[in-house]
C-alpha cells in the first residue's frame, strides 16, 4: 500500500504488545511506517549494511519530527548513504557512545595524569619504589573498574595511560 497521511492517521497497533508492526510502502521500498503500542508512529527505513545483517533504522516520529515528503526525503537520504558504505544504526550507536563516555572518560585521564595517586589519605606512603608501585596498580584497577562498562569496543585503560606517562611499568 501507497503510504499516505490518511492512512497513517488511521494506522493502529496490530500485535501482541511485543511484535514489531511496521507497514510499508510501496513506492519505496524499505521505506514504512513503524507503530508502537503507545499509538507512536515513527518512520523507518530497512536495509542491509555492509556485511549483509539487516537493519532497522528510525528517521524520525510522524507529525512531531517529520512530515510522510520530509520522511521520503530523508529515506532517501539514507539509503544513498548506505550505497556509499556507511551504517547508519552503527554511526548512531558510535555517537550515543561518545557522548556517553567521552567526558568521563577525559576527566578521568585528566585527574590520573595531573598528579600522583591517592587512594586512602589515612597514613603515609612509604617512599618504597615497590610499594608505591603498588599502590598505582591498585589505582589503576580501581580506575578500569570505574570505567568497564563504556562500550563494546575493548577499552584498555592502562594501556593509554601508561602511554601518556611513561614512567609507569
Amino acid at each position: 500500500m501507497n503510504l499516505t497521511k490518511r492512512s497513517i492517521d488511521s494506522f493502529k497497533y496490530e500485535g501482541d504488545g511485543q511484535a514489531r508492526d511496521v507497514r510499508w510502502d510501496a513506492a519505496m521500498p524499505g521505506f514504512g511506517i513503524r507503530v508502537y503500542p503507545s499509538g507512536r508512529k515513527a518512520f523507518v527505513l530497512s536495509y542491509r549494511n555492509g556485511g549483509g545483517k539487516k537493519r532497522l533504522v528510525v528517521l524520525g516520529t510522524f507529525g512531531r519530527d517529520l512530515t510522510l515528503d520530509q520522511a521520503r526525503d530523508k529515506a532517501v537520504r539514507e539509503s544513498s548513504r548506505v550505497l556509499d558504505g556507511t551504517d547508519p544504526v552503527n554511526e548512531r550507536r558510535q555517537e550515543r557512545e561518545k557522548e556517553r563516555i567521552g567526558d568521563r572518560l577525559e576527566d578521568v585521564a585528566k585527574t590520573y595524569l595531573a598528579g600522583p595517586i591517592r587512594l586512602k589519605a589515612k597514613r603515609k606512603k612509604s617512599s618504597n619504589p615497590y610499594r608505591q608501585e603498588k599502590t598505582i596498580e591498585r589505582a589503576l584497577a580501581a580506575l578500569e573498574r570505574e570505567v568497564s562498562g563504556i562500550g563494546q569496543a575493548p577499552v584498555t585503560i592502562r594501556a593509554h595511560l601508561r602511554r601518556l606517562r611513561p614512567g609507569l611499568s
